[in-house]
């Protein structure tokens, strides 16, 4: 039984792997989230949609980069197709640091204008997010690829910066 088990997950995820967006079963609401999802698939990037939730259409992206290993980037997609919000939580932090943390936070802030990282609004998780403002053409996805790739950029720079508040 277990063999089986074991079996079936590693073909679920071959076939996840050789299939970009192979999980995204529904079709997308919005045409934002549809050009991104298009960019997605033409760069081979494994997604999964996860549908609408309130006034926003959700895609996750999962990477691993030079420094930073399972990386699971939220995008939230307006249903007012005029912005989108990328959102990854790293880890927990040590509330015992969380005024050290905050002072780390705040320099992040000011040397990034396109990120805000903040902690403690509904759990220990530092969140690290982009705001995106857009709008639905031919361009959306190459904006939202470039968006990504600076978003992505910025977290390899500053990782480490983090880890020393990690619970």
């Amino acid at each position: 039984m277990l063999k089986r088990l074991v079996s079936a997950l590693l073909c679920a995820v071959l076939f996840a792997a050789a299939a970009p967006g192979a999980w995204a079963t529904e079709e997308c609401e919005l045409g934002t989230t549809e050009r991104f999802v298009e960019a997605l698939e033409e760069e081979n990037l494994f997604y999964a949609y996860c549908g609408v939730d309130g006034m926003y259409e959700i895609v996750k992206i999962g990477f691993d980069t030079d420094k930073i290993k399972d990386l699971e980037m939220t995008w939230f997609f307006n249903t007012n197709e005029k912005n989108v919000i990328i959102i990854w939580q790293p880890f927990e932090y040590d509330e015992s640091l969380y005024d050290e943390l905050l002072e780390e936070l705040n320099e992040l802030n000011k040397d990034y204008s396109f990120i805000k990282w903040s902690a403690g609004d509904d759990s220990a998780r530092i969140r690290i997010e982009m705001d995106l403002i857009i709008r639905d053409n031919e361009n959306l996805g190459e904006i939202c690829l470039g968006a990504m790739a600076r978003y992505l950029d910025i977290m390899n720079e500053t990782y480490e910066r983090l880890l020393p508040y990690e619970a």
